[in-house]
């Protein structure tokens, strides 16, 4: 994704044309085509450019519009391009009209009222010199993000990068430590709006923000309807009715600024395997193969993960790059030389993400599609309650025994999930409530690396607390509840950690499962056709008949290659042991020493300290990144 900044004074002093330099620098990954920078008055604003659609191969930001005088920074798709030009009468100019060029002339036409009107994935800041007022706002489901900070009758001051808007002249801020210890226990989910740095924000998902000389407003634009049921006569219908949304918003994200520029993840799982199956059906219509990037290991036999991959490689139109993660030499040094500008310490474990955009950097590609949102969006997950509370107790009992052996659960038996299932559909909200806010799960565990006095310091365990009786008072109602998962922190956090990654590589991600008329259309329909018989994501297995080899679309088990990908740079050079012993005294008035040491034990391991520790080098290595940034 492209990087935005901007900075406006809120006392009347003129803005300083330099004052984004270093905030921009800092973006630099995400501007390979150039930045560029334009000050006027109080308002200064930048644009690290990655041109990621045809229109936007020309184009120069930030925007200014000669009669009025907006000026305009955006990162933006836009997937309604023909009806959006349409409406204001700029089919002369549709084939030269960058995506940032509708926008503006959509705000002249429609003020705040074009946020209703944009389909597809944005985040942008607008100067309007008619109301002295700076305009930022980020699309509905949070696929690209903006950062601010505001100081009332000074100053306001966002862009992409918490990091980058840190380094802001005179703003310096320091490490936020109530997120330092959500790293340390793995709470990336906690919040919607806080960041590493205090006092700055994440401007959340759906969200407008209005500023200028009078003040501030923060305000919600768009809320998920619930649409009405879909009724089809058979399963076949819609199968049919899926793959032509799911293929709309696949040939959306295919909008690129030449060929060979789109690649795409693939898995051997379903999700990715559907977008792959599609994209490459698409591409075939134009005689392009598809570039296809996936994490491997050795042996397919011992591998169900490597195994579907290969399956799904046989798909016709397919143009495969491996990265072997038992072949570190490969592709290492790159994802080392990554970690080095680590942003966040959430994203120090997503080295096989690395590896795969970095490779996919190497062969050309600009873009890269995903199906990293396809868990959620196809999610039925309270069918065994439904069940149950509709008393299909046959039904029950099958497709618990069906779920043990798709996901292929062993920890519990299946009277102990049975009763885990008649349990959350009989507990009333408020006892639930109860249990979430003061249940004994909710003491320190002695296996968390922190340590007792920093918890307590930062009221780690309320705010653990406050998040889990959030979730325990989430909607019961099985369309609420799916909507309230769709729109939930999880989801966010992700395609924020897809966006990071990706831009610091160089690329673009784009997942068509966020896409809202998918979204849509997966809330419309009966909950048998997301879940039956113990199979999840039905209609799209049904959907994926003939383009997608049937070893991927009845795949049993769920395997993930990540934690091997971690492994091989964690024995490749101990490189976060020199970050470790440079911060120990930070670290050791946070962590537990133990957790401080370079090697572990099987002992360790066994006792859950394995994963603690890598919470602790994420950090260690975080804080070298931030170190480095600020010159020290």
């Amino acid at each position: 994704m492209s990087g935005l900044a901007a900075y406006i004074s809120l006392n009347g002093s003129p803005a300083d044309a330099n004052k984004l330099d270093r905030t921009l620098s800092l973006m630099a990954s995400r501007g390979p085509d150039g930045v560029h920078v334009a000050a006027a008055g109080t308002v200064v604003m930048g644009y690290c450019k990655l041109a990621t659609t045809p229109e936007a191969v020309a184009e120069v930001q930030p925007l200014k519009h000669s009669e009025t005088g907006c000026r305009l920074i955006a990162d933006i798709r836009l997937d309604n391009r023909d009806e959006l030009i349409g409406s204001l009468a700029l089919q002369h100019v549709a084939k030269t009209l960058s995506d940032a060029e509708l926008l503006l002339e959509a705000w002249l036409r429609w003020g705040e009222g074009c946020l209703g009107r944009m389909l597809g994935d944005f985040a942008f800041v607008l100067w309007d010199p008619r109301r002295q007022t700076l305009f930022c706002a980020r699309d509905p489901i949070g696929v690209r993000q903006l950062i601010y900070t505001y100081l009332p009758g000074k100053f306001f001051a966002c862009a992409t990068s918490p990091r980058a808007l840190s380094r802001l002249p005179g703003l310096d801020p320091p490490l936020n430590r109530d997120r330092l210890a959500d790293a340390l226990i793995d709470l990336e989910a906690a919040d919607i709006s806080s960041t590493f740095y205090k006092g700055l924000y994440r401007l959340p998902p759906a969200h407008f923000l209005k500023v200028n000389a009078h003040g501030m407003e923060l305000r919600r634009y768009w809320e998920l309807v619930q649409p009405p049921p879909l009724r089809l006569s058979s399963d076949h219908e819609y199968a049919e009715a899926f793959y032509e949304v799911l293929a709309a918003a696949v040939r959306h994200r295919l909008r690129a600024p030449s060929n060979g520029s789109v690649g795409a993840m693939l898995s051997g799982g379903m999700d990715s395997g559907a977008v792959c199956a599609v994209a490459s059906n698409l591409l075939s219509a134009t005689g392009e193969r598809l570039k296809t990037f996936s994490a491997v290991g050795p042996d397919r036999e011992t591998c169900v993960e490597t195994r579907t991959i290969h399956e799904a490689l046989t798909m016709p139109g397919i143009d495969a790059h491996l990265v072997d993660y038992s072949r570190p030499e490969e592709w290492i040094s790159g994802v080392r030389g990554n970690l080095e500008q680590l942003e966040e310490p959430f994203d120090f474990h997503a080295n096989l993400l690395r590896a795969v955009y970095l490779e996919g950097r190497r062969s050309g590609a600009r873009i890269m599609l995903d199906g990293g949102g396809g868990d959620i969006v196809l999610d039925y997950g309270r069918m065994l309650e439904r069940h149950f509370m509709t008393g299909r107790w046959k039904v029950l009992w099958r497709d618990t025994r069906q779920l043990n052996a798709y996901f292929g659960i062993r920890a519990f038996s299946r009277h102990d999930e049975l009763f885990q299932v008649m349990r959350s559909a009989l507990l009333p909200k408020w006892a639930r409530q109860i249990r979430w806010r003061y249940g004994p799960s909710h003491s320190l565990s002695p296996h968390w690396a922190i340590l007792d006095l920093f918890a307590h310091e930062v009221g780690l365990i309320d705010r653990l607390r406050q998040r889990r009786a959030a979730s325990a008072a989430a909607p019961r109602g099985f369309l609420a509840s799916r909507r309230f998962e769709i729109l939930g922190l999880k989801p966010i956090v992700g395609r924020e950690r897809y966006d990071r990654i990706a831009a610091s590589c160089g690329l673009e991600a784009r997942d068509p499962y966020t896409d809202l008329d998918l979204i849509r259309f997966c809330l419309s329909l009966p909950a048998e056709q997301l879940q039956s018989g113990g199979w999840t994501k039905l209609v799209q297995r049904r959907a994926m008949d003939g383009l997608l080899p049937d070893g991927v679309r009845w795949r049993l088990g769920k395997e993930h290659l990540g934690w091997l990908f971690t492994q091989e740079v964690w024995n490749a050079a101990r490189g976060w042991d020199d970050a470790r012993d440079r911060h120990r005294p930070f670290l050791e008035s946070m962590v537990r020493p133990q957790t401080l040491r370079g090697n572990y034990s099987a002992a360790d391991a066994a006792k859950g300290l394995k994963a603690d520790r890598a919470f602790a080098a994420s950090l260690a290595v975080f804080l070298s990144a931030e170190q480095m940034c600020r010159g020290d």
